[in-house]
Order: structure tokens, then sequence, then C-alpha cells
């Protein structure tokens, strides 16, 4: 069985794109195809979660390919074969079903209040409609070696997006209910930890560790 350099038998996506976009693989070495970009700290989703703060000093991004300095190598494949998979490559950027086309309310908001994965948006079609769900990010089998790390059932996203834009109409149309609020999260944050303040969903179905909105 070929395993990846860290000793796993099942190669991360994320390898086996980088393998499939350098170039040392047709022939050419590059150095400085990157370059490190200096920032301020900031917030993660786990971090967001927990109320702490996660340092984020730096950040890698691409360099200009006019500025990468190509070396010789002996090559494993050709360039037109490194070309065609490039080409595929942005083909499937292009065209990829993560690309949303049907926007939704809380996508990039929602996350799981167990192991603070993201809430992922996904899909299944009848033979009437298409239904779309909000779903913990652990439950993915391939993404894990040993397989999913949480059993949380996805959730309706019709459902959880009318329960929080009734919720929050509801506030933004009563002062009183506003007023209310800002002095009970005032209070909460006073008094309570912040690794443990969060807004669990009470949908049907939503599970165990149901998504937390941050």
């Amino acid at each position: 069985m070929c395993r990846d350099r860290t000793g796993k038998s099942r190669w991360d996506r994320s390898v086996v794109w980088g393998m499939l976009r350098n170039p040392a693989y047709a022939g050419a070495a590059v150095f400085g195809k990157t370059q490190v970009q200096h920032e301020p700290a900031g917030l993660n989703r786990r971090s967001r979660l927990e109320g702490r703060a996660t340092p984020r000093p730096v950040k890698t991004i691409d360099r200009p390919r006019e500025e990468w300095i190509a070396i010789p190598v002996p090559a494993l494949i050709t360039p037109a074969t490194f070309e065609r998979v490039a080409g595929r490559l942005a083909d499937n950027e292009r065209f990829a079903s993560r690309n949303t086309k049907v926007p939704s309310l809380l996508q990039g908001l929602a996350a799981c209040a167990t192991c603070g994965c993201g809430y992922d948006r996904t899909s299944t079609r009848t033979t009437h409609e298409k239904i779309y769900y909000y779903r913990c990010l652990g439950s993915d089998d391939y993404r894990y070696e040993g397989g999913r790390v949480r059993t949380n059932k996805p959730v309706r996203a019709d459902y959880l997006d009318t329960l929080v834009r009734d919720h929050v109409t509801g506030v933004l149309t009563d002062p009183t209910l506003i007023r209310t609020e800002i002095h009970r999260r005032l209070e909460q944050t006073r008094t309570a930890d912040p690794a443990h303040v969060d807004v669990r969903c009470t949908v049907p179905g939503c599970g165990g560790g149901g998504p937390v909105l941050n």
C-alpha cells in the first residue's frame, strides 16, 4: 500500500492537490512560489466559540509567476500532461458545485457546538423539489482516516433560516426587546465563562451537537 510521507494510508485531498500543482513533476523545481505576509492577530472559528484570541502574525500568499526561480530537475511527467492537469484544475474550480448559486442566510456563520467544525451546506433532490441542509464537517468519513468524528444529523436549511430570520426580525422591530437582549448579553458576559457561552440549535433533527451561530 502506498503511503504519504507522514505514513498515512489515506492521502489527504490537500496533499494530492499540492502534487498536481507542483511543476517539479514536470521537470522544473521552483523556488519563490509563495511569500510570507505579516498580519495582525485574529480569531478563528474555534477561538470564537471558546472566547479566546488566536495570534496569526503571518500568512502565505502566492507570488506572481514571473517572479518564480526555476531549476531543471528530472521529470516524471511531460510538460503537456502537467498543463492538461492545470487546465482541468481550473475547470474544476470554475464549475465546482461548491460555488454557491443559491445563497443561504447562515452560510459561513453556523458551527458545531461540540467540535467547533463549520456547518457546510449540502442538498438532496426529491421528486418535486431540491432541499438544502446544514451539516457538520466532522460527519464526513472521507475527511478523517479513522472515519467521521461526529454523528450529528443534518439540519434543514429552510427551517433554521426561518427560525433565525423570525427571531432577528422580531428583535429589530421591538426596541424593548433590543434593550432587553443587550442587557442580557452584557450580564451573561460578566457572569459566565466565555468558553461555555453558546447558542444551541433547538430545531427538531438538529441532534445533540447542534449548530452554534457565531
